[in-house]
């Protein structure tokens, strides 16, 4: 099981709309969704349609980042689907401040101690770890996201498992660079093969920020460079990840043009390595008709390659 993990970006909730369909019936992928925005138009129409579509999914109620840090009020009052929609859980962010009691109290108080949760374990201290074993017990936790930090206290991962063992590992596999430019030194390396071996580590699944990394920024800005991430399979199955970069980087002017560099090498890259995702043909299809779709875009099908080749991966399993 993948459990990709989203910030509610506009683009990236975009990319959830447009693959419900495909995860429809499906739950091999079940996507983590952190809000850091008010409730927008594309937040409402991405959750009715995963709903419609009966997708699996999650909502962080404290969130870390964006505008509505550690909101719950606000998140359970307006972002959340109705209750009567049974698939979805409530996402909880623990880190060593967390307070485990007021957050049991908050969801006595807004009617949601009984409703599925997924826990995303950050860093933990040793006073802090026996309220959240306490937190466990006494809730329906479906999944608890570990992360690296975590997985090096094998105390923790002993106790854990022993409350709950439907442990996910949730890693950042996207090596992010200071400036898009950078990514012309090293275009091509790997980015993951958690898909094939966390099974075997003793995970019931695994969760990464795809193609977009953990760093979160506010706001976009006219770069000097236009960087297309795409992962794609070796022979092995292991997921690498190509970097399509511009070359006229002296300045931010012409961002159309950088893109017209940069999907220049896309294209006989994905003709060459016979890639047909919906997201590689779109490509294609900009390409064929000198199209700027705007960076937003962009980053759009990235992220939807890869959702795409993950779902194959697990569709022929």
């Amino acid at each position: 099981m993948y459990f990709p993990f989203l910030r509610g970006k506009q683009f990236e909730l975009i990319a959830l709309r447009e693959i419900a369909g495909v995860l429809s019936g499906s739950n091999t992928i079940n996507p983590i969704i952190e809000p850091v925005k008010k409730k927008t138009s594309t937040y409402i129409k991405t959750i009715d349609l995963l709903q419609k579509a009966n997708v699996n999914f999650t909502i962080v109620i404290n969130p870390s980042v964006g505008d509505k840090i550690r909101d719950i009020d606000y998140i359970c009052a307006n972002l959340l689907p109705p209750l009567a929609y049974e698939n979805f859980q409530i996402g909880i962010i623990v880190r060593s401040q967390t307070n485990m009691v007021a957050i049991t109290n908050k969801l006595k108080e807004l009617g949601l101690s009984q409703h599925p949760i997924v826990l995303i374990l950050g860093t933990i201290l040793d006073e802090s770890f026996d309220a959240l074993i306490d937190f466990i017990k006494t809730h329906t936790v479906a999944h608890i996201l570990t992360s690296p930090k975590m997985s090096g206290r094998r105390k923790f991962l002993r106790e854990l498992r022993k409350v709950n063992d439907n442990l996910i590992f949730l890693s950042d596999t996207f090596t992010r660079q200071l400036r898009n430019k950078d990514y012309l030194s090293d275009v091509d390396e790997f980015f993951s093969d958690e898909h094939i071996y966390y099974p075997e580590d003793g995970y019931k699944g695994y969760s990464d920020f795809l193609t977009v990394g953990k760093d979160y920024s506010e706001s976009g800005f006219s770069p000097y460079a236009v960087a297309i991430h795409l992962t794609y399979f070796n022979a092995e199955n292991e997921f690498r990840i190509h970097h399509f970069v511009s070359e006229s980087n002296e300045d931010t002017s012409d961002v159309a043009g950088k893109f017209a560099e940069a999907i220049e090498k896309l294209i006989p890259f994905i003709n060459d390595n016979d890639m047909y995702t919906n997201a590689s043909n779109e490509f294609r299809k900009l390409y064929d008709d000198g199209k700027y779709p705007g960076l937003g875009t962009v980053k759009k099908l990235s992220i939807l390659n890869h959702l795409e080749l993950v779902h194959d991966y697990f569709s022929k399993k």
